[in-house]
């Protein structure tokens, strides 16, 4: 009796999230563009006051990561899209993910070499992103260093959080949004024929190298 009744609450809980899903890539989703909008016209506009347009900024920057966070819980309970790939550099990629950490107010240095891969350069940048807040910890630090050898490329993202990155990704679903980032990494990296593995120092993200 026990297996018979647990079979009807997994099919509810899948059917939960899958409706949390929807509500996420679509009716939440919806504010953030004209919010987005709104801060970076006011941030870019000289005649606003100075600390009006940081403010502004500040505003974007959390309103891009919402829809990183958006993107990512849903592609940790559906499965990434299969990606639009053209050759584009994973070390180009992590150079901007970087930049976007730096917007939030972490730092982050990335030591790279020539990286090609055939990616979505925005799904794999903003999953690049997303595991490098997931392994940096709020408000901390992380660095990047790009590798290539002669049939893949890598990201070798270190930082303080590892270890909860660690514990976030053992989960299938996620539960934070640490989890949330760190399982919608991997389902894109997944996507793109490569993948994540995270150990106490860090996290290494892995595609095929696109001129191998």
């Amino acid at each position: 009796m026990a297996n018979t009744n647990a079979r009807p609450g997994a099919r509810a809980g899948d059917r939960l999230g899958e409706a949390l899903a929807s509500l996420l890539a679509h009716d939440l989703r919806v504010p953030l563009g004209p919010l987005t909008l709104a801060a970076s016209l006011i941030s870019g506009d000289p005649a606003t006051r100075s600390d009006l347009r940081d403010l502004a900024r500040v505003i974007e920057a959390q309103a891009r990561r919402l829809g990183r966070l958006i993107d990512a819980s849903v592609a940790a309970s559906r499965g990434a899209r299969a990606p639009e790939a053209v050759p584009t550099d994973l070390g180009e990629l992590a150079e901007e993910a970087a930049g976007i950490l730096r917007d939030l107010g972490g730092q982050c240095v990335v030591r790279r070499v020539r990286a090609p891969v055939l990616a979505d350069p925005t799904a794999v940048r903003d999953a690049l992103a997303g595991l490098i807040e997931a392994v940096a910890g709020e408000g901390g630090g992380a660095s990047v260093v790009i590798r290539a050898d002669a049939t893949s490329v890598s990201a070798y993202v270190a930082g303080g959080d590892a270890p909860a990155c660690l514990r976030a990704l053992a989960g299938s679903r996620p539960t934070d949004a640490r989890s949330a980032l760190a399982l919608g990494a991997a389902a894109v990296f997944r996507a793109h024929a490569g993948g994540v593995e995270v150990d106490e120092d860090g996290a290494v993200a892995r595609l095929p190298r696109a001129d191998s």
